[in-house]
Formats: C-alpha cells, sequence, structure tokens
C-alpha cells in the first residue's frame, strides 16, 4: 500500500521454472535464469520510451556473449548497477519498481538436491534482492516450507502465505456466475442444491471446481439441459470416474521429495476413503501398516489440507472426487 500511496509503478514479468530448466542444456541453470530478467529489463525499457521515458542508455551484452562469459553473475550486476544509478537519477524511472514472478519455484530446490543447480544460487538471488534490484514472487508447490528450512537465511526476508482452497462463498460463485442466465446477475441454473453437491465434490478447490464445472457444461449441452439438478451433479460425477487416473490427483499426493507416491500415503488415504463415506473416518480405524509413524502421515495429509480433521481423531478427504475415486479404483 505503501508503494502505490508513494507513486511507485510496478512491471510485472511471469515467467516459470520449469520452463528454464533443461538437464540436457549445456547452459548453467543461473545463466539462463539472470539472463531471463535482463533481457525482461531490456524489453521493458523499450516500451517505457514509448510512453515518454528518457533512454537510461543501458549497455545490455548480447545473449551468446552473456552465456559465454566467464563471469555472467558480475556481468549482470554490471548492468542493473547501471540500470539503478541512471533510474535514480530521473523522476519517473526512479518511481518504477521490477517484480518478478515465478511459476514453480520449488523445481529449484529439486535441482539443488540432485547437484544439478549449485546451492550459491540462492545466495546470489537474495544478493540482488537486498540491492533492490527487483522484486519477485514465488510460487511453489507444498515442498516450499522445506526449501525455506534449508535456505532460511536466503528466505528470511520474504513472506510466506499459503494458498489453499478458496472461501465457501468464493467458491459458489465460481460455480455459478459463469453459467447465469443473461449474464453474472442473471438467474442461476443451478436448482435445488446443485451448488452444494458440487461442493461436495470438488471441496473449494478452484482447480476441481473448474475441471468439474467444464464437464458439467459439456454435459449440458449434450443434452440441451437449461437447468441443473443435483441428479444431473450426480451422472457427471459417475461418467468421471471411469476416465480418471492418480495423475489427476498429482497435486494432493505429491508432497515432495523423498515421500512414496504410491506406497504408504496412498495406503493410509484408501483406508479412510473406505471408512469414511458419510463420515470422518475414526484413527483406530485406520488399520493398514506404515512404516513412518501414522502420526506423522495424518499430520503431513492435514497440514497439506489433502485432510480435514473433525472431533480430535476424526478424519476425512477434503475432496470428494478423490475420495470416490480411492474407494474404486485404487488397490
Amino acid at each position: 500500500m505503501n508503494d502505490i500511496e508513494n507513486g511507485e509503478k510496478f512491471a510485472i514479468w511471469h515467467n516459470s521454472i520449469g520452463g528454464m530448466v533443461d538437464e540436457t542444456c549445456k547452459t548453467p541453470f543461473y545463466t539462463k535464469f539472470f539472463w531471463n530478467i535482463l533481457s525482461e529489463l531490456q524489453s521493458e525499457i523499450k516500451k517505457r520510451l514509448d510512453k515518454g521515458y528518457i533512454d537510461l542508455q543501458v549497455n545490455f551484452p548480447e545473449r551468446e556473449s552473456f552465456y559465454n562469459d566467464s563471469d555472467p553473475l558480475g556481468l549482470f550486476n554490471q548492468v542493473f548497477h547501471q540500470y539503478k544509478i541512471n533510474a535514480d537519477n530521473d523522476s519517473k524511472w526512479k518511481k518504477l519498481k521490477f517484480i518478478f514472478m515465478l511459476d514453480e519455484f520449488t523445481g529449484i530446490y529439486e535441482q539443488i538436491t540432485k547437484g544439478l543447480i549449485p546451492a550459491s544460487f540462492m545466495k546470489n538471488l537474495k544478493a540482488f534482492l537486498e540491492k533492490d534490484y527487483f522484486r519477485v514472487v514465488l510460487a511453489g508447490n507444498d515442498i516450499m516450507p522445506k526449501f525455506m528450512e534449508k535456505f532460511a537465511n536466503e528466505f528470511a526476508f520474504m513472506y510466506p502465505e499459503r494458498i489453499a482452497y478458496i472461501s465457501k462463498e468464493e467458491a459458489k460463485k465460481l460455480i455459478d456466475n459463469p453459467i447465469k442466465i443473461g449474464g453474472e446477475n442473471g438467474e442461476s441454473r443451478y436448482k435445488e442444491n446443485a451448488i452444494e453437491e458440487v461442493l461436495k465434490w470438488t471441496a473449494c478447490s478452484p482447480y476441481y471446481i473448474q475441471w468439474f464445472c467444464k464437464r458439467l457444461v459439456d454435459y449440458m449441452n449434450k443434452n440441451k439441459a437449461k437447468f441443473v439438478t443435483p441428479a444431473d451433479i450426480d451422472n457427471v460425477k459417475n461418467e468421471m470416474m471411469p476416465e480418471l487416473f492418480i495423475e489427476d490427483f498429482h497435486n494432493l499426493l505429491d508432497p515432495g521429495i523423498g515421500l512414496n507416491l504410491c506406497g504408504e500415503m496412498l495406503k493410509v488415504l484408501k483406508e479412510i476413503a473406505l471408512r469414511s463415506k458419510n463420515e470422518a473416518c475414526q484413527r483406530k480405524s485406520i488399520l493398514c501398516q506404515t512404516n513412518t509413524p501414522l502420526i506423522e502421515i495424518l499430520g503431513d495429509l492435514v497440514r497439506r489440507d489433502v485432510l480435514k480433521k473433525e472431533r480430535g481423531e476424526h478424519y476425512k478427504i477434503c475432496v470428494g472426487l478423490f475420495s470416490e475415486w480411492l474407494r474404486n479404483t485404487v488397490e
């Protein structure tokens, strides 16, 4: 808020770590990473010239020369240092802040653990952030807490925010508004408790809501249906079940490195699914044998919002589609 009040403007770049990681490429990851930022900076400067900003006369290297430089990080620092000095002498450029948004950032941790990216990458990133060259918004999966713990010093100045399910009110809007008759303020197509039935199978997960609702719209078009009833929701769910695979629930099952995707976790979830069709499953009813203490497995699943803990030691799988699939598919 203070940035906005101070009149600062933001140039936001978006990229995915997944697109930069290539184990077969001879160019080091960190070289490609920091070149990407320089390239975006150069592009943004050119755009701003058309908006009346002065030319900062920053000397950008060609990609090939940057890749082949004996000290690409030193060259990166030199370019950004030149930009900062020149920008600070102009009132319009001085107010412009750059934000680099990165998806799949936990992919860096996976590559560090494999020895494919040096751990020093995080120290270099922190050093450039401390110089206020740019700011970052980092998005990662459930291994992010482990990543932050491993590099506590490098992440110390960042502010973590867990993003899980949206509110029930927002989930209802996401289900209802896109297909209202006459637009967002029009008549709902959902009758009786049909919206609640969608929530039953998708929880308040935007991913599963949109996935399910796409199938629902296809079903409505195929049957030339104007309105949606709870029976329609059940039919769509039944049609989806035979077509689902374990990969469709990868985001729920894969917490990160070192945990068995199809082993102990699935055994526990299968047990809970079988014993909690209508009610939450008591912990004492989970009888499968695991090498990892059951309390650790349950704790991880609750922490990642795969399970909901109710009434003390009772557990229920949040996403109904996942629970139904486990009951009917996993052996």
